[in-house]
């Protein structure tokens, strides 16, 4: 296997880059749908099949949809709006009384049906065609720039060139130059400068295109957790608002169940958004979880989050909850959260994220108060194909969420007083012998990565790139992943890579069981119980490692996902396996249900198919939607841990199950249906004077 690693790995990379030079041309990808981000508003999108006209989007659904078919088309009503990608970095934004046909199969994208107002955003290469036109017996081809097309009329087009690259208009085989700054009518031939009136509205367009475009870029497109908020529309906004939801469950925390009761006060001023999630829990015997609610910093701990912005804008700021931080590709920091027990145990955190043209900077702390857990990113983007990240996070106590309520350094756990200051000079101390925190080795943990990305092909419907990730530990650990080639196939991509380790080194140390197992409780050699930090477990690694890794994904459109994670290492003797695969379902069409999801997880385990061994777990989430206003969720987690070290999980404490029941039910909606009730109520008594009407 040591010999035959390398010479596997490069001889695939050989045959599926060969494959794309051969075949990727001459693909039929005619039934292929492709990730378009379309935002619709009173906006319908069809397609057509079989000869019939099927109805992808209606009317009344607003918000972010991710795929279409090749052929698709955008009919907007007089008060709706929609902005579709019709390929990497050009978009298309269309309003009032418009209909659009899309034809993205050809090599040029064809448009033709032109009714109503519609703005072309094109970051095409420098007089290259990206959008061929039609409008009648008119064609034209639309490079780099910014245009508008306004058709009165059956036979009154106007086309405006507002900035970017001349454009040719062919016209029964006569051709007219279009500069930027003037307008073709197609009727009389007339070139003219643009009306001002033209040009009020292209500001507000070009920022919604730039928000759009800075969505997309280098984000592989999910319509999961896309929160849209175009600048044109965030202006129209009230400047507050707010929502209230009650909530209900039951949950369990620390192998103890509970009943929980509470509401989320949800309000939001501006770009300034506050979710404040309040919860009462209740044991099986009906008392109440005290523990909740004894500080007053407990009130404070009770908001989940309070951000300004959206992650996809320049500036954005969040105080609270953080969760899913990676910087790079993970091999120092991977889906990093600060509340492990999240709703019961409530770090108040710190998020920032900076975007300035070509670079971003990316900072985060565990929490506000006594931050321990600091990390920080720097990318740039020298190009659309080249990227570099330089990143670090670390921790500076490790121990500094084991309980001492009486500051004795004699931890809770086994503190035989836990509510005494004992010395240790007192009797009981010298009788039990305690853990002692002043005895703690290895306190803190920091580390370095760099990072970068190339581009290698980028045709149509197939893109090639290759990454890697050099990480250091303070720990004198040294890791590296590269050469990585990761291969998108519209809706298939696969990536494999090459990893090298050094002693005292873990990847991805810093993921969303961090903050729960950077410290944790084991027994040494003479039966006690010792804490033990993730640094100092790191001294346990003293084999130089390397391996190999790949990933997955397969991609249906409007109904499901997909993806994989593996990873083999090799320590001495020792082999060190990892993987991690999950299953997202989401069906658009399928009423009541949301969402389904379904995960496994082996975490350096010595076989992945042995389910009960230390590292190993599963889990599934249901969000049912059995009504507008309700929305009704369960999560379930279970997880194994060899605690007494004897390779094999056989006491019921080794295995730790979680599991969350909520409840959530919009006040909102039966507020606005009581106050319209009302407004008709009153309305009905002004026209009639009975003070009765129809309800339907």
């Amino acid at each position: 296997m040591r010999k035959n690693l390398p010479i596997s790995f490069f001889t695939i990379i050989f045959f599926l880059v060969l494959f794309n030079s051969l075949y990727s041309d001459t693909l039929n990808t005619s039934e292929l749908w492709i990730n378009h981000l379309v935002y619709s508003k009173k906006a319908s999108i069809t397609s057509e099949k079989d000869g019939k006209l099927v109805e992808l989007i209606k009317e009344d659904e607003s918000g972010v949809f991710t795929t279409m078919p090749h052929k698709f088309n955008i009919d907007v009503n007089n008060k709706g709006l929609a902005i579709a990608t019709i390929s990497p970095g050009n978009l298309m934004g269309i309003e009032g009384n418009s209909s659009v046909k899309i034809n993205s199969q050809e090599s040029v994208y064809t448009l033709d049906h032109i009714r109503g107002l519609i703005v072309f955003q094109n970051q095409g290469e420098t007089g290259k065609p990206v959008i061929t036109c039609k409008v009648g017996d008119c064609s034209f081809n639309l490079a780099g720039g910014l245009y508008r097309i306004n058709q009165l009329a059956e036979d009154t087009v106007i086309i405006m060139a507002l900035s970017g690259e001349p454009i040719s208009i062919l016209k029964q085989g006569e051709t007219t130059k279009l500069q930027a700054g003037e307008a073709f009518y197609i009727k009389t031939d007339q070139v003219t400068e643009i009306p001002k009136k033209a040009t009020s509205m292209i500001s507000t367009w070009k920022k919604d295109f730039d928000y759009v475009r800075e969505l997309l870029s280098g984000t592989y497109i999910d319509d999961e957790g896309i929160e849209l908020r175009l600048p044109s529309l965030v202006k129209k906004e009230k400047w507050f608002r707010s929502r209230f939801k009650g909530t209900g469950g039951t949950a369990t925390y620390q192998e103890e169940k509970y009943n929980l009761i509470g509401f989320e006060y949800n309000i939001y001023i501006k770009k300034f958004t506050l979710v404040y999630d309040v919860f009462f829990a209740f044991d099986e015997k009906n008392h109440f979880r005290t523990e909740d609610w004894d500080e007053w910093s407990d009130a404070v701990n009770k908001i989940n989050f309070l951000q300004y912005g959206d992650r996809n804008e320049t500036v954005f700021l969040k105080g609270g909850n953080i969760e899913k931080v990676s910087f790079g590709y993970g091999l120092l920091t991977s889906n990093y959260t600060n509340s492990a027990n999240f709703p019961f145990e409530r770090k108040a955190g710190l998020e920032f994220k900076l975007k300035l043209n070509k670079y971003a900077l990316y900072l985060i702390m565990n929490r506000i108060w006594g931050t321990t857990v600091l990390g920080g990113r720097v990318a740039w983007d020298s190009s659309d194909r080249l990227r570099v990240g330089l990143s670090y996070m670390g921790d500076i106590n490790q121990y500094v969420d084991i309980g001492d309520d009486d500051n004795d350094s004699y931890p809770d756990f086994v503190d035989p007083q836990p509510d005494i200051k004992n010395h240790r000079s007192d009797s009981i101390i010298v009788l039990n012998d305690p853990y002692s925190l002043k005895s703690a080795k290895y306190k803190n943990i920091h580390g370095v990565s760099v990072d970068f990305s190339q581009n290698l092909i980028k045709r149509k419907y197939f893109k090639t790139d290759i990454y890697g990730e050099l990480s250091a530990l303070s720990s004198g650990g040294l890791g590296l992943t590269m050469p990585n080639f990761y291969f998108n196939f519209v809706y298939f991509r696969f990536g494999a890579g090459l990893e090298f380790q050094t002693k005292r080194f873990q990847s991805s140390l810093f993921d969303r069981y961090y903050e729960r197992d950077k410290a944790v409780w084991v027994m040494d050699d003479d039966s006690s119980l010792v804490l033990m930090s993730s640094r100092e477990r790191l001294n346990d690694i003293d084999k130089y490692l390397y391996g190999w890794n790949n990933r997955l994904l397969f991609y249906v459109p409007n109904a499901f996902t997909i993806s994989s994670k593996y990873r083999q290492v090799e320590r001495g003797d020792d082999i060190d396996k990892s993987f991690f695969g999950d299953i997202k379902v989401k069906l658009k069409k399928v009423p009541y249900i949301q969402d389904l999801y379904f995960f496994i997880e082996q975490d350096h385990v010595q076989d992945v198919f042995a389910l009960k061994t230390n590292g190993s777990g599963f889990g599934f989430r249901v969000n049912l939607i059995p009504h507008r206003s309700v929305k009704v969720g369960f999560r379930y987690n279970q997880r194994y841990e060899d605690n007494n070290g004897d390779g094999e999980i056989t006491d019921k404490s080794e295995t730790k199950r979680e599991y969350l029941v909520r409840l959530v039910v919009d006040f909102n909606y039966y507020y606005d249906l009581l106050r319209d009730y009302l407004k008709k109520r009153k309305q009905a008594k002004e026209e009639t004077g009975e003070g009765e009407f129809d309800t339907d």
